[in-house]
């Protein structure tokens, strides 16, 4: 950022880069950053006969960052469809209609929905989800279970009527499983 105004930026990705055909030639390499350069540096760590050591590579880092939000809607709009064609299949009417597919689908539904929106997917698991108890899908609906509280306190707040859903599905799905210690 070479501007007047501050901006955030994002790490988009992070490469590694193997050198060396035997792993003792990968031992000796050591990288470093060079904020003069603008570039992370490969170099060996023995140096050649003339006292110099050789640069494996530079990279530059400049295409490696990118500014905060200029993905996020597109990521958000790609979640938003990956959990719609989840939420189809994770669909039943009755707890005889759950299936292991059901349960699987549920589960991706819950990761990408709760990236696209979660105020809107907390609705429409707290919908579902006696239907998947009922069936006996706790092992299913724990590990959603759990981080749906944390996700409600962010969302709507500790105190709040939706939080308060969370925790007691929680509890439900821990009465299921025999902890019940752990539930009260």
């Amino acid at each position: 950022n070479r501007g007047p105004q501050a901006r955030r930026l994002g790490l988009l990705a992070m490469v590694e880069w193997v050198l060396g055909a035997q792993r003792s030639a990968r031992m000796s390499l050591q990288t470093e950053y060079r904020p003069d350069l603008q570039a992370v540096l490969a170099r060996q760590r023995e140096h050649d006969g003339d006292g110099s050591q050789q640069y494996a590579f530079q990279h530059h880092l400049l295409q490696q960052v990118t500014y905060d939000g200029v993905l996020r809607a597109h990521k958000r709009a790609g979640h938003g469809r990956v959990g719609a064609f989840w939420s189809g299949r994770a669909e039943v009417a009755t707890p005889q209609d759950v299936t292991p597919a059901s349960c699987r689908a549920l589960a991706q539904a819950h990761y990408h929905r709760c990236l696209a929106d979660p105020r809107d997917y907390v609705g429409w698991f707290e919908e579902r989800f006696s239907v998947y108890l009922n069936a006996y899908a706790a092992p299913t609906l724990r590990p959603l279970a759990e981080p749906m509280v944390a996700l409600c306190e962010r969302e709507f707040g500790a105190d709040h009527a939706v939080t308060a859903s969370a925790l007691t599905n929680l509890a439900r799905v821990l009465l299921v499983q025999g902890e019940v210690d752990r539930a009260e």
